[in-house]
């Protein structure tokens, strides 16, 4: 910060030195030399020697900055006209993030080491492998944040959570954090913004540290700084481009059935044909399918008949079962490895930078290319441009601007006709590749190869519907600084960001479907959408040291304004085949819709922040927000912060020289989240010409408020080794709900508050230079967090979320409910009641893990040694199928309103929680010379997946768990014995799956030439080239069966993990090539 007042602004001088490594005595190249509070600042050159010309008189604080070293400030460093200052540096090396500078929550620029809450940070250089999703870059580095790529279709986002779900119902919202990018806040997603532009990202993962943010940072900020050539030495350009290619595969396949339960005769299909008059009738090995087609033909079950039925009671009756454990007798097919096909990954960039004297910029322009692993589409193509530029005019005035344009076209399989999902009915002796007999082209495949499955060919309506989605997107900001003295700071922002989404659905004429429909005959639907968001405020800085104490006060105020719109269109029944254009097809099925709506927010806050001595530091900072998305009566609201760190190792009485940090913060704070924008109003629903009312409006509608309590300790140890605890506790009031009416409302629900969710988290972040010399370097990063959240106030009645959860008080977050199939005696209801005497015998744990009825003295094993599947047994007046699971329940004890005592039975019962135990990441560097290999690891421990996937494949019996044919005859199951676990697509807790894993997340091996060794090649034209190869989502060690653990099917899908036939993830590996000229 700026020392001292009353500089005469004609008087100016020059700041210079040497920054030297302490251990080697080297000079240390483009460390960034600034006089703090101000913008002047120079690089150093290959000697080490730098020079700040044109600092005005006075008394500053002279700040270095570089990668690989601990920053340094020198204080009260005095300027005189006409007289040199000599700064010199010598810097002790350090990979710790904990020394860097923070510009994010805070009013200005300050040392984390000096920061009352937390907000991590990821440097450019952190990212030796690129994410396809800039917000990805954070990963397994940054402790506290939790990310689920929800499915993997190319292009697709991440889910982020910072610190758990802040809202219960996100209902046209979403607990993602806010974004900013250089200042732009962004209205919608991150997917757009190329990840090789990143210099620095900042996460600020609490209200108590994003409290500047006010009403729209309750899930907390994260703000992405691109490059903007100011790290080049000055009157240099550099130029720099890269090139990566690789291949895209999926690393885990879903097993299927090998096998099935029907007859077969010397290699023949045995069956019947329906209607006929049930002879038997052989068919060819390779021609079941076609036979079902053409003649209505049907095989015949293998079944086990029995003339008696073992029964506890004396009674006896016949029963059959069957077992899938034949052999197919014809050709069989991996449809799922036809369906996947390995795809091409590629992406290209080039950028321009340059800094002279008061001017610095960078341009760049990217392509990349993401075909994903499905044959027969495209995949992902974005391409953009960025601008950024700097200039400072005289001593007072700065200068910034920033823009981005980029453009992406993708196309997705899962629209309409949702190929993952019927790619998993069929049975692996049907070939989905067959053709129509008179083909319209090579793609023109059977819709129903094999009529016994009600559901379409995945490969026609994957690669025959043509789906598009194009995406525009413009960023924009404007900055404009003004320092009239030493001590205040003017500072004025203008930001733009505007996303226009096109999507295309296009049918052909004779377009084939399962069961007729109008689009038939063609069929093109189009959504043409777009958002905009305007952002811009003003800004005075106060910065002065008084004695010991520094101190700076910031007071801004800022308007925002987001404007929606939307217009849709369908129509089917073309007359003209081929031709792509709504006037083709027959008015009468034409519809079109369209929607708008616009968001104006205004808020203003006051912040200071005191340091005296640099050990007692001080934060308050006090908001006030308005918006229109808030209720008539409440449309503004208070926002605060208050934060203190302590450092001891900055006291007389600290002489630990191994130890040379140690500071205590603790902080309170409170941000908001906003209703969606129909939340507050009367909506009413149009259908054929009448008018229903929908939801009831509410005035007093207001946002949610999150308070947070932070306490932490930072400390570095022997100046290459740095650890940070925090604790969190979160209380997030007036959620946001639906509240169901009664009838005399005319409406059936209102948006209202009414509910309290709770958190608290535990998170730790280790750094440690294992090695820091000038050849060789080994850097450990490790990261950990634990989360756990509550409903503890609720003032509806409970309701099921998404089938699989509960919402009501007392509930944990991510609790999952359904039947639990019974696995203790305490578990049995029969006649006499909760696990009466004598029934217990009568039961067996068999190999799964379930208990099963078996009658006394016999052993699960005997549903095949016995052939006792399919028969029925009796055990104290309760009727069970022998061998079969079946529901746990349990005594459920619920207080009615009046304070009645209700206790009944329940098989709705707990059948898991998606929450982790807890998470982790470890990320190593290890350099010598030229040489570096980067490696990241990221682990889930604990935390389950409802596997709906899974789930669905076993309605026909195609689930890879139906195959007995590699189990001994004892451990063998009926068809039945899985069809009861299928439950008829219910929830039950067969296939609540761990979803424990450990990642190989990231990997990179590079090798770079210096300048030195290519000296000699094309005449120094090449300043530096580096070779790498790279892995992204490599390997991944769970016990989860579907595609990857890391799905879900939501919004929230890293709080409700629910895997539902989405596009699985993949792995990539690459080889890049990067020049710099």
């Amino acid at each position: 910060m700026v020392l001292g007042a009353g500089s005469v602004l004609a008087q100016t001088s020059r700041i210079e030195g040497t920054v030297r490594d302490a251990q080697s005595r080297d000079p240390v190249e483009n460390a960034r030399v600034s006089v703090v509070g101000t913008n002047l600042f120079a690089l150093t050159n290959v000697n080490g020697y730098y020079a700040i010309e044109n600092v005005p008189v006075g008394t500053y604080d002279v700040r270095v900055q570089v990668i690989g070293f601990q920053s340094v400030v020198f204080t009260n460093q005095r300027v005189t006209a006409g007289l040199p200052t000599t700064v010199n540096f010598q810097l002790q090396p350090s990979i710790l993030r904990i020394e860097g500078v923070v510009v994010t929550g805070v009013a200005e620029g300050t040392q984390a080491v000096k920061l009352p809450f937390t907000v991590a940070q990821v440097g450019g250089e952190e990212l030796p492998v690129p994410p396809q999703s800039a917000e990805a870059a954070i990963r397994g580095k940054v402790s506290g944040v939790k990310m689920v790529r929800n499915e993997g279709t190319p292009g697709s986002g991440i889910t982020v959570l910072l610190r758990g779900a802040t809202s219960i119902n996100t209902s046209g919202r979403s607990n993602e954090p806010l974004y900013v990018v250089d200042g732009v806040i962004m209205g919608q997603s991150m997917v757009d913004v190329d990840a090789l532009d990143i210099e620095n990202i900042e996460v600020v993962k609490g209200a108590a540290a994003a409290a500047l943010y006010g009403a729209r940072a309750a899930n907390g900020v994260i703000s992405i700084q691109t490059r903007r050539g100011s790290e080049i030495p000055d009157g240099e350009t550099s130029i720099i481009f890269r090139s990566e290619f690789g291949r895209n595969g999926i690393e885990n396949y879903i097993p299927q059935a090998q096998t099935h339960g029907f007859v077969t005769q010397n290699g023949q299909w045995v069956g019947t044909v329906a209607g006929g008059d049930g002879s038997d009738s052989l068919v060819a090995p390779d021609e079941r399918a076609l036979a079902i087609r053409t003649t209505n033909w049907r095989p015949t079950r293998d079944l086990v008949r029995d003339s008696t039925d073992w029964d506890g009671d004396g009674t006896f009756s016949g029963h059959s079962y069957y077992i899938v454990d034949n052999a197919f007798p014809g050709t069989t097919y991996d449809n799922l490895r036809r369906f996947f096909s390995p795809g091409s990954f590629y992406t290209n960039s080039l950028s321009v930078s340059h800094r002279t004297g008061t001017t610095n910029f960078r341009a760049s322009a990217h392509q990349t290319r993401e075909q994903g692993v499905v044959d027969g589409l495209e995949g992902y193509n974005r391409r953009g441009v960025r601008l950024n530029v700097d200039h400072r005019i005289g001593r007072a005035f700065d200068f910034n601007a920033s823009g981005y344009y980029a453009q992406s076209i993708a196309d997705d399989p899962q629209g309409g006709e949702n190929a993952f999902y019927s790619l998993n009915f069929y049975p692996i002796d049907v070939d989905l590749q067959e053709l129509n007999e008179n083909p319209r082209d090579s793609i023109d495949y059977l819709i129903n190869p094999d009529p016994s499955v009600v559901e379409a060919n995945p490969l026609y309506g994957a690669q025959n519907r043509d789906e598009e989605a194009i995406r525009g997107r413009v960023l924009g900001s404007l900055g404009v600084r003004w320092r009239p003295t030493d001590v205040f700071d003017v500072r004025a922002d203008f930001s733009y960001d505007r996303s226009d989404r096109n999507y295309t659905t296009y049918y052909f004429k004779g377009f084939r479907t399962l069961d007729p429909t109008s689009y038939n005959e063609g069929g093109l639907y189009k959504t043409n959408s777009n958002t905009q968001a305007i952002n811009a405020s003003a800004d005075l800085t106060y910065t002065n040291r008084f004695g010991d104490l520094a101190t700076t006060f910031k007071v801004r105020g800022l308007i925002e304004r987001q404007e929606n719109a939307s217009f849709d269109a369908s129509i089917t029944n073309f007359v003209v085949g081929e031709v792509r254009d709504m006037d083709m097809g027959d008015p009468a099925n034409a519809n079109v819709g369209s929607s708008s709506s616009a968001v104006n927010s205004i808020g203003y806050f006051l912040s200071g922040q005191f340091d005296y001595k640099d050990r007692y530091i001080f934060d308050g900072l006090i908001r006030r927000d308005g918006s229109s998305l808030f209720g008539s009566e409440q449309r503004w609201h208070w926002y605060y912060r208050l934060g203190m760190a302590y450092r001891l190792s900055q006291e007389s009485f600290w002489n630990i020289d191994w130890w040379p940090e140690m500071k205590l913060r603790a902080s309170i704070g409170t941000a908001g989240g906003r209703p969606s924008f129909s939340a507050q109003y009367e909506t009413f629903n149009v259908s054929g010409g009448q008018v229903t009312k929908g939801t009831l409006g509410n005035k007093d509608l207001k946002p949610e408020k999150a308070t947070e309590i932070e306490l932490g300790v930072d400390m570095i140890f022997g100046g290459n080794v740095s650890l940070a605890l925090t604790y969190a506790d979160s209380k997030v009031e007036d959620q946001i709900l639906s509240v169901p009416l009664a009838g005399y409302y005319g409406f059936s629900n209102q948006w209202r508050n009414a509910g309290t969710l709770e958190s608290n988290t535990l998170e730790g972040n280790l750094q440690w230079g294992i090695i820091q010399k000038p050849d060789v370097g080994w850097n450990v990063n490790f990261v950990i967090d634990r989360t756990r959240q509550k409903i503890t106030d609720f003032d509806l009645p409970a309701y099921r979320y998404q089938t699989y959860f509960y919402v009501r008080e007392g509930e944990v977050l991510g609790t999952m409910y359904g039947a639990r199939w019974a696995s203790s005696c305490d578990e049995i209801f029969t006649t006499s009641g909760q696990n009466a005497a004598g029934v217990c015998e009568n039961f067996q744990l068999n190999d799964d893990g379930y208990l099963v009825p078996v009658g006394a003295g016999n052993s699960y094993q005997d549903g095949v040694n016995q052939n006792y599947f399919g028969s029925k047994i009796t055990i104290d007046g309760r009727e069970f199928d022998w061998g079969l699971p079946f529901e746990a329940e349990e005594i459920a004890v619920d207080t009615l309103p009046g304070g009645q005592v209700f206790t009944d039975t329940t098989d709705y019962v707990t059948i898991g929680s998606t929450q982790p135990d807890f998470n982790f990441g470890l990320g190593q560097t290890f350099r010598y010379k030229g040489f570096s290999i980067y490696a990241l690891f990221d682990a889930q421990i604990g935390g389950d997946i409802f596997n709906n996937t899974r789930q669905w494949a076993a309605r026909d019996g195609n689930a890879w768990e139906y195959d007995q044919s590699s189990k001994s005859a004892g451990d063998k199951k009926s068809y039945d014995y899985y069809q009861r676990l299928y439950y008829v697509n219910a929830s039950n807790s067969h296939y609540a799956e761990s979803g424990e894993y450990l990642k190989f997340r990231e990997l990179s091996l590079r090798y770079t030439f210096n300048r030195g060794q290519l000296e000699g090649v094309l005449g120094g034209f090449f300043k530096r080239v580096t070779l790498a190869a790279i892995g992204r989502n490599l390997l991944t060690w769970t016990g989860y069966s579907g595609y990857d653990p890391e799905v879900a099917n939501s919004g929230d899908g890293a709080v409700y993990r629910v895997d539902a036939f989405d596009y699985p993830n993949y792995r990539t590996f690459t080889g890049s090539v990067e020049i710099e000229f």
